[in-house]
């Protein structure tokens, strides 16, 4: 059988879907334009050395003639893709809504499934992309809400000039303690005052991108960015979750 392309395989799987349950063939397409979009920016990062010389190429000479990512590499590379995509780029540069961030992560779990059933890519690997998928349609949703919950407080900082016991930090903080109404952060960040929607949704080990003010012994959020729940740390140095130390 001859060697199909990350386009030719998306093609068959939508087709798949859209004849296993036509009403969603809508959601499926979009969600996999989303990971199109989304290979053809950071997609290089998981193609093997001996490709290099494409994507250098491709990056700074890419025109419409030339093949796009998805139509010059293997659908096997996008397991270890996926996490990213669903985690960290999702959150970052997609603008989509909680919904349709669990609708993505639903799609994507079936294409992990259905790569590891066709033998597409290693169905180790794809069945524990599969699985992550699993964990970010629940997480991921919940994290861009508690991101726009967090962002009000900004407003609530008080005015006053800081004296020399105020301290500001700036930084990615895990969140190490959750109580109704009060997040911690490490670094001995809180309690923060917080809505107790937002206290309900936050879990321990998740990240937040905030800019944090003790001001009169009382810690603010004056900057808040965004709710990762698995944060690339250092590149290729792997992924922090809330199951490691």
């Amino acid at each position: 059988m001859a060697v199909l392309t990350i386009r030719q395989a998306l093609d068959r799987f939508v087709a798949e879907e859209r004849a296993r349950a036509p009403g969603s063939a809508a959601d499926v397409e979009r969600a996999l334009e989303s990971l199109e979009s989304f290979l053809e920016s950071y997609g290089y990062q998981y193609v093997d050395e001996e490709d290099e010389e494409y994507v250098e190429e491709d990056e700074e000479s890419f025109d419409d003639e030339e093949e796009s990512f998805v139509q010059a590499n293997t659908p096997d590379i996008l397991p270890e893709a996926l996490t990213e995509f669903l985690f960290e780029w999702q959150i970052r540069e997609y603008p989509g809504d909680p919904d349709e961030a669990r609708t993505t992560s639903e799609v994507a779990e079936r294409l992990m499934d259905w790569l590891a059933e066709e033998r597409l890519a290693r169905v180790a690997d794809a069945r524990e992309a599969a699985a992550l998928a699993r964990k970010a349609a629940d997480e991921v949703p919940r994290a861009k809400r508690l991101g726009s919950l967090l962002y009000p407080l900004t407003q609530a900082v008080p005015h006053e000039q800081p004296t020399s016991e105020d301290e500001v930090v700036e930084d990615f903080f895990r969140i190490v303690r959750v109580e109704p109404g009060q997040l911690w952060l490490e670094q001995d960040v809180g309690p923060i005052s917080v809505p107790e929607e937002a206290s309900a949704i936050a879990s321990v080990g998740w990240w937040v991108n905030v800019v944090a003010a003790r001001l009169g012994g009382t810690w603010y959020l004056s900057e808040v960015g965004n709710v990762y729940p698995l944060l690339a740390e250092g590149g290729e140095e792997g992924w922090e979750d809330e199951e490691e130390a």
